[in-house]
């Protein structure tokens, strides 16, 4: 066992010294954002970018920006969500537009129709942007949506309040991710702490029982985010979130492993309820658990 450990560790190593080197050489890609912009506000002729910080202009007064220009730092689950976007002189909404993200596009292809986006137009820099109160919020894509929300409301603070003289709440209100994250700190903690008593003595072992229902109502409804292989493979190709959640999971799973084995896989995976052998070794071997 140690052997296979070490064998893990060799291989997650060399595997991230190799996802660097490919990031290196790999160009990133390139927007044309003024065709973005034509797009976004038809009719409206902008300036070349200017400077501090980074923006167009109209003769209107109507200024645009790459969100990533102003907030690099906001990321969502693989990275950061840069987003084109266009501000009346009032400090309104009106042109909005995603133009690359490294999100699982299965999760937020939702995020990135027309039908969502259009929502964020005619909202004020000042309005609140929280998931489920002023911005719908979209099932399994919690952190994107929160990156997103946060990279518009922060950015377009920040702009509005240099370029456009706009009294402007805060630009920064900590990172996206919430405080789910707390959460399964603490569904985690519980259940390796019992893990480890239940290897003295069996009659604590229902307890496992109990908390795989409550993975399943907290880490998989309630946060939507069991670990899974993208963990790993947004680890490796060096995309890490500013989500709190996704360095908890990520951290806690690796942990146990080291320590206890298949304990997430038989304590806490949502998919892993089912106490037969077959079952478990299935979901062990890489099947979402």
């Amino acid at each position: 066992m140690k052997r296979i450990r070490k064998y893990l560790f060799a291989l997650t190593l060399a595997s991230l010294i190799s996802g660097y080197g490919l990031m290196m050489m790999l160009p990133g890609k390139k927007v044309d954002e003024r065709a973005v912009l034509r797009e976004l506000a038809p009719g409206l002729v902008f300036s070349e970018k200017k400077t501090g910080p980074p923006h167009y202009r109209t003769a209107e007064g109507v200024i645009a920006f790459n969100t990533y220009d102003i907030v690099p730092s906001v990321r969502g689950y693989a990275g950061p969500i840069k987003v084109l976007l266009v501000l009346t002189p009032a400090g309104k909404i009106m042109g909005i537009g995603i133009i690359d993200h490294r999100e699982t596009k299965n999760y937020v292809h939702y995020m990135e129709t027309p039908d969502y986006l259009n929502r964020y137009l005619g909202k004020g820099i000042n309005d609140p942007f929280e998931i489920n109160k002023d911005v719908d919020g979209i099932s399994r894509a919690t952190v994107s949506v929160e990156a997103l929300a946060k990279t518009v409301r922060d950015s377009s603070r920040t702009v509005a309040s240099t370029v456009l003289g706009i009294e402007t709440g805060p630009a920064n209100a900590g990172p996206a991710g919430g405080t789910g994250w707390v959460w399964y700190l603490v569904l985690f903690t519980a259940a390796f702490g019992c893990y480890f008593i239940t290897r003295r003595t069996k009659n604590l072992l229902r307890t496992r029982d109990i908390f795989l229902v409550l993975s399943i109502l907290i880490t998989g409804i309630y946060l939507s985010t069991p670990f899974s292989i993208l963990h790993v493979f947004n680890l490796l190709l060096l995309r890490p979130s500013s989500a709190p959640l996704w360095y908890a999971v990520l951290s806690t799973t690796a942990v146990s492993l080291i320590f206890a084995g298949r304990f997430y896989c038989g304590w806490l995976c949502p998919f892993g309820i089912h106490r037969q052998a077959p079952f478990q070794k299935m979901v062990c071997s890489g099947q979402r658990g």
